[in-house]
């Protein structure tokens, strides 16, 4: 599974095996996860949606939230998130 959750200025996240942990803003529509996120480093099975999953949540997104879900879009890729 893969999760984030966003409290006052932290980020945490589960990916797969590994947790990750940052710092985020929000100005107007964008959302920046500035320096990308810290993880653990296991070796999970699933190793390899992991590294383009950070790349794409690393930096300024443009965020936008309907409903359930929350989208970040970037020249790096999409992140569809769901509540």
């Amino acid at each position: 599974p893969y999760t984030f959750t966003f409290d006052g200025d932290r980020v945490a996240a589960r990916v797969d095996c590994n947790s990750c942990n940052g710092r985020f803003t929000v100005v107007g529509d964008t959302l920046t996860i500035a320096g990308g996120l810290a993880c653990t480093r296991a070796l999970c099975p699933t190793s390899a949606f992991e590294a383009p999953l950070l790349r794409v949540a690393a930096g300024a997104s443009t965020v936008r939230v309907s409903g359930d879900t929350m989208t970040l879009t970037s020249d790096r890729g999409l992140i569809r998130l769901t509540r």
